[in-house]
């Protein structure tokens, strides 16, 4: 059998098709991807996915949530003690996101609201101001991509990227007295 488009109606009302292309659009007619999903207006009506598994219930309360409401989008684990997860690269724990709202950057076991594990970065990396944390235990601060402090288990050098005691200072020096 070889039909242009299959469609699957309730009530008289279309709510699915699957296209010729292979396209499957849940609530609208004309799908824009593999899988499109559209429902009416509103956080608890927009285009809701649920995903469930068996071993820990099958209803919405135990899902994962992927919906749609204007122009915000929410993806969440409805399970009241269910963490989320995204990962890349054949690793499913890049980023976590707790229960209690802790999030965990290359940890799945966050102490803080924010802990991250590896090396940081704040700024944009060439020009500006950008302030660096590194696994091995060092801090610096760069403008327009030089070094000009760092911190490490030594101590703080300023002008110097190795730091000789607790502080190392390296270059001129002025002092004003103020009044």
């Amino acid at each position: 059998i070889d039909f242009e488009d299959l469609r699957l109606r309730t009530s008289g009302t279309e709510r699915m098709r699957i296209t010729s292309g292979g396209a499957v659009g849940i609530g609208l007619t004309s799908p824009q991807g593999n899988l499109h999903v559209e429902g009416a207006a509103g956080a608890s009506g927009g285009g809701i996915i649920y995903v469930t598994d068996a071993d820990n219930g099958s209803t919405a309360s135990d899902a994962l949530h992927i919906s749609k409401s204007g122009d915000t989008a929410f993806v969440y684990n409805r399970e009241s003690s269910g963490d989320l997860q995204l990962g890349a690269g054949n690793t499913a724990s890049h980023v976590v996101v707790k229960s209690n709202g802790d999030v965990g950057i290359g940890t799945s076991s966050p102490g803080q609201t924010l802990d991250v594990r590896g090396s940081v970065q704040f700024g944009d990396g060439g020009s500006g101001v950008a302030l660096n944390f590194n696994a091995t235990g060092n801090a610096q601060l760069k403008l327009n991509g030089t070094e000009k402090v760092r911190i490490d288990t030594t101590g703080v050098g300023i002008g110097t990227s190795s730091p000789a005691s607790v502080l190392t200072y390296s270059g001129s020096f002025n002092a004003t007295s103020a009044g």
